[in-house]
């Protein structure tokens, strides 16, 4: 087959809960409207992965979709790319900038300049086939993992210290360090961000995944981080492998931080720097855990894994349609409403009420945060 690339003429406007997804052509002004399953088969066969796929669907099918999205003009041969009625060259120093990085690196690099406040992609990366990632397998990764689990639990155990009375001396010497303090706050946070995104990528490849791009982002348009594209594991069959890559961030962050404890309780005292930052990490660890892990906000490791528990893919848009039925109805007055809503229905609701709870707590945090950190500044 022809190499197939994405029409860089077409943009995703929307990707709702729904089985849909909207492109725009920047050219035309045209709208196209394609399912999510045809899409993600579709991104598959322009970044050369369909193997993967054609262990999912069959042949004909695969090919349907590849022949629709050629038809719809959302894929064409990769040597006509540059007659396709793509976007105006770049006219800005930065879009030139990446147009130039894409082509000198053939393509590897490719910046992407989009997305909104809570995650804006600035490029993404394609290693190239046969890197380490690929040799992985799940029983090696797995006898990995618990191993080295089940070997710091032990320590732990056998081998316990007095915690906090490390933490405070290693803080006494580090803390008037005002630089110091601030770049190892941040830059914990990257780390853990990286380590957390590896571990989803890490057992991704162990059970067969072909994706090979990883990308550079901005949380909340200060915050850098990295993510992988894992963008057909909704497609998989197997339930359980869902959820374990849904679980593969949380599992490395676990990891990291067991190996952090008992590094500073052995050796914290003797490198007061180096105990800090590890402290900053785990606090990280321990925040990615408890945000990641939660089933009420959309978008997170926890919401992904109870999608796939319930078998429901638009758990957030029908608890978001309850909402507005409730509030609809009380605005109005309408008691006949309010009595014909059903217990599915008042759960959505629920669920609404303590995912806005966790955005809410997330703030918090993140202004509290800002505001320890502003207050040492001031302090010392």
């Amino acid at each position: 087959m022809e190499p197939l690339v994405l029409n860089p003429a077409l943009e995703v406007i929307i990707t709702p809960e729904s089985d849909s997804v909207l492109l725009k052509n920047h050219q035309t002004g045209k709208l196209k409207l394609i399912g999510n399953r045809e899409w993600s088969i579709i991104q598959a066969c322009a970044e050369d992965r369909l193997t993967e796929l054609y262990q999912l669907f069959q042949a004909d099918y695969m090919h349907r979709v590849i022949a629709k999205g050629l038809e719809m003009q959302i894929l064409c041969p990769a040597n006509q790319v540059n007659q396709t009625d793509s976007p105006a060259v770049p006219t800005t120093w930065l879009g030139k900038v990446g147009a130039w990085v894409s082509r000198v690196t053939g393509g590897r690099i490719r910046f992407d300049m989009r997305g909104d406040f809570s995650m804006f992609r600035v490029f993404t990366l394609r290693l190239h086939k046969g890197n380490p990632f690929e040799s992985l397998r799940l029983p090696w990764v797995a006898a990995t993992y618990g191993g080295l689990l089940v070997a710091l639990l032990v320590l732990m155990l056998v081998a316990p210290n007095t915690l906090r009375e490390t933490f405070f001396t290693v803080s006494n010497r580090v803390t008037h360090q005002i630089a110091l303090f601030v770049v190892l706050t941040f830059f914990s946070s990257y780390v853990v961000g990286m380590i957390h995104e590896m571990g989803h990528y890490i057992i991704y490849k162990s059970m067969g995944g072909q994706s090979n791009q990883i990308g550079f982002a901005l949380k909340f348009l200060v915050m850098p981080t990295l993510y992988v594209n894992t963008d057909t594991v909704h497609l998989w069959k197997k339930r359980w492998k869902r959820i374990l890559v849904s679980f593969g961030g949380s599992i490395m962050d676990a990891t990291v931080g067991l190996i952090i404890v008992v590094l500073i309780r052995h050796q914290g005292l003797n490198f007061p720097n180096a105990a800090f930052f590890g402290y900053m990490m785990l606090i990280s660890v321990t925040i990615k855990l408890i945000f990641n892990l939660n089933f009420f906000v959309h978008g997170t490791d926890g919401y992904f894994i109870l999608s796939d528990l319930l078998g429901r893919n638009n758990i957030q848009k029908t608890a978001q349609a309850a909402k507005n039925q409730l509030w609809s109805a009380v605005r109005q007055g309408n008691l006949a409403a309010l009595r014909s809503m059903r217990g599915e229905n008042w759960v959505g609701v629920g669920y609404f009420a303590v995912g806005f709870m966790f955005k809410c707590l997330s703030i918090f945090l993140t202004i509290y945060s800002f505001i320890f950190i502003g207050s040492t500044l001031i302090k010392f």
